[in-house]
C-alpha cells in the first residue's frame, strides 16, 4: 500500500514540473511578439496628415516632472506615461522637420497626452521658426509653479521659459478648455490652426469648427474674439458664393455677439442673395455701424436691449429689412495673429507686403442711406432702455415697481411684475364672485410700500394707477381722468384687464364716467336712487353709446362704486367749471336736469344739489329755473325770464309776454325725453373736451385748440429774495406769498387771487403742495370744502 502511494506521489511531482517548464515557454514567446529588443512595446503606427507627413517611431520620453498643488494652475487628472500612450513621436523621424499632428492622431509630449492635437511639432528646431511648432528637444518644467512669468505679447512655444511651456502642454492635455489665466496660451495653440488654414490650406473641416469653438469658450479676450472672429469671416468670405442659408448659420451661429468683420460677411451674403436681413444680423449690423453710442450700463444688460430691438424690428419690417449692394465690392482683408506669417519680406529692403490677400465682397453699405431707419430704431431703443437698466443697477439687479414701471412697454409682456402675486391675492380677497373687487387705497399703497398719509399726493396717485396696470389690473376711478389724489381710506373699484390685450378704454371714456358720476350723483340726491332713475340710466347708455365689453364692465364697477358712496356734486360742478367754457357748461346743465326729471319727479334734495352744481359751474339760477319749466317741472309763469341784454354794437332781446298757465302733470312727456336723449348725446361729445386738456409742465390744464395765453408777465423772483421758496415755479411764488399773510382762506377768496395771477385754482393748490412735500416734509395748503388753510408755521419751521 505504502508502495502505491509513492508511485503516485511521483507522479504528481513530474507532472508539476512539467506544468512549470511549459507556462515559462509559453511567457517566453509572449514576450518576445509584444516588445522590440530594446524592450519598448511594437505598436501599429497610425496614419498622421500633414506636410510632410509624421513618421510615428517609439523614442525614450522624459517622465513628467513632480505635479506640485498651486492655486493657479488646476493639476490634471491624470497625465499617461509614455509607455501608456497610444501614439508616440518617433525616434528614427526626420530632425529639424515642421511636421503635423490632426485629428485623431493622439500624441503625447514629454508625458502630456494630448487628444486630437492640431498642432504642428517638430524634433529640433525648423527654419522659418513657426511660433506654435512643439520642439520635443526642448526642456519642460513644472505646471505648478507659482513664479512662472507672464507669457509675451507674441507668445513663441521655443522661446517659452520650461514651465510655461509645461502649462500649455498641460492645457492642451485637458481638452483646451479648461479656465486660461493668460489667453496668450490660446493664441499661441490658434497660431497653428490659422496657419494651416491659410498657408497650407489643408484640414479646412477640421481648422473652422475648433476656432468657433474656441470663440465661444472665451469670450472675456475682446482681442482674442477680434482675430478668431476675423478668421471666421475671412474663411466664410472664400466660399461666399457656393454657402447656402444653412452653411452661413454654421459659421455665424449667434449673430447677435457677430464681430465688425463678421457682421460684413454676412451682411454681403443676404445682399447677394437678395433675402431680407434676419433680425440678429440687422442688430450686428446697426450696432457696429450705426454710430449709436451704447452706454456700459445698457451693455452690461444687453439682453434687454436685444429683446426690445427684436420686437420693434419685426414691428416696424415685417418681413425683414433687404438691402443691395453698392457697385463696387469691399475688399475684406485679413491680418493674421501669428507673428511668424503675419507678413513676409518683399525684395525691397525695410519693406514688408501682406501675406494674405483681401477677398472681395458685396458692399450693402456703400449705399448707407438704405439703413437709416434701421440705425434710428436701435437709437430709439437704447435710448428706451436706457432708464431701465439704469434703475436696475441701482437696485443692484433687482426689479422692484419703480424699475418695471420704466420698462418699455414691448417688454413688459415677456417680464412680470415683481407685486403680481400681491396684487392677485388682493383681488381675489374682494372680488365678492364680482368681475372687479372694491378696495381701499392703503391696501394698493401698502403692495408698493407708501407710508400711511391722509391723502396721497399727485405724484404717488399717479405712481399707484400706473404700478396697478403695470400689475394686469386698472383702478377706477382712474386719477388721470379725476384728476385729483386718492385718500388714504378711499374706497375704489379694481379690475383685471382683459387678457386678449383689448383693455385699452376709448378716448370717449373719462367722458362716459362723468356722465354716469353725474346721473348717479343727482339721482342719489333725495338719499335713495330709484329703480326707475336706475332703469333710465342703463336705457341711455345702452342706446346712445357703443361700448366694448370691458367698457361696459368699467361703468359697472363705477356704477357699484358710486351706489355705495355718491359722489360730491360739488366737487364735479368744479371740475366742469375749470375744464369747459361757459356754452359748454350751458349744455352740460341740459343733461344733468334731464336725469332729474327722468322719474317724473323732482325731489326738494334733488333741487337743491341741481342748485349747488350750477352754482359751482357758475350758472345763472334762472337758467335752472327755465330748463324746469321747459321739462313740465315749472310753471313758466312761475319762471324767470332769461333774455340777452343788448350791447354797445347789437340790440337786445325783447321781453316775452308772461306765458299761459299750464296744468302740473307728473306724466313722463316722451317726446321730452327723446328730446333730452338728443341733447345727451352732444353732452357726450363736449364732455370728450375736458379730457383732450393738455397737462402744462407747470401743472395747468390747457383746452386742446385754446391759444396760449398773450403777454403774460410772470413775476420773476430770485432765490435770495425768497429763500424758502427755492424750487417752487416762478409763477407760483407771488401767489403763496399772498397766500402766507392769512391762515385762512374763503374758497372764492382763493379762486379770485390765483386768477389774478393767470392761474388755475386745483393746479396751483397741487404745485404748490408737491413744492412743499419735497421741500418742507408736508402739504402746505390744505382743501376744505369752502376754505383754504394755510400751514405757515411749516415755512417759518
Amino acid at each position: 500500500m505504502s508502495a502505491i502511494i509513492g508511485v503516485i506521489a511521483i507522479a504528481f511531482l513530474i507532472l508539476g514540473i512539467l506544468l512549470f517548464f511549459g507556462l515559462r515557454s509559453l511567457q517566453k514567446q509572449t514576450d518576445t511578439t509584444l516588445h522590440s529588443p530594446d524592450g519598448s512595446k511594437k505598436l501599429d503606427k497610425p496614419q498622421n496628415t500633414g506636410i510632410p507627413d509624421s513618421k510615428e517611431v517609439t523614442t525614450k520620453v522624459v517622465p513628467p516632472p513632480p505635479r506640485i498643488s498651486s492655486v493657479r494652475v488646476v493639476t490634471p487628472t491624470a497625465v499617461l506615461d509614455a509607455k501608456r500612450t497610444v501614439t508616440q513621436i518617433s525616434q528614427d523621424s526626420k530632425d529639424n522637420t515642421l511636421l503635423w499632428a490632426g485629428m485623431e492622431t493622439p500624441i503625447t509630449v514629454h508625458g502630456y497626452a494630448i487628444q486630437n492635437p492640431l498642432v504642428y511639432w517638430s524634433r529640433g528646431s525648423v527654419s522659418p521658426d513657426e511660433a506654435s511648432c512643439l520642439d520635443i528637444t526642448l526642456p519642460v518644467g513644472q505646471s505648478c509653479n507659482p513664479d512662472t512669468p507672464p507669457l509675451p505679447y507674441w507668445p513663441c512655444y521655443s522661446q517659452l521659459t520650461p514651465d510655461q511651456r509645461a502649462r500649455y502642454l498641460l492645457w492642451l492635455s485637458t481638452g483646451k478648455d479648461s479656465d486660461l489665466e493668460e489667453i496668450g496660451y490660446a493664441f499661441l495653440y490658434f497660431y497653428g490652426l490659422e496657419k494651416r488654414a491659410l498657408i497650407d490650406k489643408r484640414d479646412l473641416d477640421s481648422i473652422v469648427p475648433e476656432v468657433q469653438r474656441l470663440l465661444e469658450r472665451y469670450r472675456a479676450s475682446r482681442s482674442f474674439n477680434a482675430y478668431l472672429g476675423s478668421f471666421i469671416a475671412y474663411m466664410a468670405a472664400l466660399r461666399l458664393e457656393n454657402l447656402s442659408e444653412g452653411d452661413i448659420r454654421e459659421y455665424f451661429s449667434d449673430m447677435t455677439t457677430l464681430t465688425e468683420s463678421m457682421t460684413m460677411v454676412g451682411l454681403a451674403w443676404y445682399a447677394q442673395k437678395g433675402k431680407p436681413l434676419p433680425w440678429q444680423l440687422a442688430y450686428s449690423v446697426a450696432r457696429h455701424f450705426s454710430g449709436v453710442n451704447i452706454p456700459s450700463a445698457v451693455k452690461k444688460e444687453n439682453s434687454y436691449l436685444e429683446k426690445l430691438f427684436r420686437a420693434r424690428y419685426l414691428s416696424m419690417f415685417s418681413g425683414g429689412l433687404s438691402v443691395v449692394p453698392a457697385k463696387n465690392p469691399y475688399r475684406l482683408e485679413y491680418k493674421p495673429a501669428s507673428p511668424s506669417i503675419l507678413t513676409n519680406h518683399s525684395n525691397i529692403p525695410g519693406k514688408t507686403v501682406p501675406t494674405i490677400e483681401p477677398c472681395p465682397i458685396p458692399n450693402p453699405l456703400g449705399r448707407k442711406k438704405q439703413f437709416s431707419n434701421l440705425f434710428s430704431l436701435l437709437d430709439n431703443c437704447v435710448q428706451d432702455v436706457k432708464p431701465f437698466v439704469t434703475q436696475l443697477s441701482k437696485g443692484k439687479g433687482a426689479i422692484t415697481w419703480q424699475t418695471y414701471a420704466s420698462l418699455p412697454e414691448e417688454l413688459r409682456a415677456t417680464i412680470p411684475h415683481p407685486d403680481q402675486d400681491a396684487w392677485d391675492r388682493l383681488f381675489e380677497e374682494h372680488r365678492q364672485e364680482k368681475t372687479w373687487a372694491l378696495v381701499t387705497t392703503s391696501s394698493l399703497a401698502e403692495v408698493i410700500g407708501l407710508e400711511n398719509r391722509y391723502r396721497l399726493t399727485v405724484v404717488q396717485s399717479r405712481n399707484l394707477v400706473q404700478t396697478v396696470r403695470d400689475g394686469g389690473y386698472i383702478i377706477l376711478p382712474d386719477i388721470r381722468h379725476a384728476g385729483n389724489s386718492y385718500q388714504w381710506d378711499e374706497t375704489l373699484a379694481l379690475l383685471p384687464l382683459p387678457a386678449d390685450s383689448k383693455g385699452d378704454l376709448s378716448p370717449s371714456f373719462p367722458s362716459y364716467a362723468l356722465m354716469l358720476e353725474l346721473g348717479v350723483g343727482i339721482a342719489a340726491s333725495d338719499g335713495y336712487i330709484d329703480p326707475t332713475e336706475q332703469a333710465h340710466l342703463h336705457t341711455f347708455f345702452e342706446e346712445n353709446f357703443v361700448l366694448s365689453s370691458f367698457e361696459k364692465q368699467c361703468l359697472e364697477a363705477l356704477e357699484d362704486l358710486y351706489y355705495q358712496k355718491p359722489p360730491s356734486l360739488t366737487r364735479l360742478g368744479k371740475r366742469l367749471k375749470e375744464g369747459l367754457d361757459p356754452d359748454t357748461r350751458l349744455s352740460v346743465a341740459q343733461y344733468l336736469v334731464g336725469m332729474t326729471t327722468a322719474d317724473g319727479i323732482i325731489d326738494p334734495k334733488e333741487k337743491k344739489n341741481l342748485d349747488r352744481i350750477f352754482k359751482a359751474m357758475e350758472i345763472e339760477e334762472g337758467y335752472l329755473h327755465w330748463l324746469l319749466a321747459r321739462s313740465g317741472k315749472v310753471d313758466p309763469a312761475d319762471a324767470p325770464v332769461v333774455v340777452h341784454s343788448g350791447t354797445e354794437y347789437t340790440d337786445g332781446e325783447s321781453i316775452p309776454l308772461p306765458g299761459t298757465e299750464i296744468a302740473p302733470s307728473f306724466a313722463i312727456d316722451e317726446s321730452a325725453v327723446a328730446k333730452i336723449q338728443t341733447e345727451t348725446m352732444e353732452v357726450s361729445a363736449i364732455l370728450d373736451k375736458i379730457f383732450t386738456k393738455e397737462e402744462t409742465d407747470s401743472g395747468d390744464f390747457v383746452l386742446g385748440g385754446e391759444n396760449e395765453p398773450k403777454n403774460i408777465r410772470i413775476h420773476e423772483t430770485s432765490s435770495s429774495e425768497y429763500f424758502c421758496m427755492e424750487g417752487l415755479q416762478p409763477r407760483y411764488v407771488p401767489v403763496l406769498e399772498k397766500l402766507l399773510t392769512a391762515e385762512v382762506w374763503t374758497r372764492d377768496e382763493f379762486v379770485h387771487l390765483v386768477q389774478c395771477h393767470n392761474c388755475m385754482p386745483q393746479a396751483t393748490l397741487e404745485a404748490i403742495n408737491i413744492w412743499a412735500e419735497t421741500e418742507l416734509g408736508d402739504f402746505l395748503l390744505e382743501d376744505d370744502d369752502g376754505s383754504v388753510r394755510v400751514d405757515r408755521d411749516l415755512i417759518e419751521s
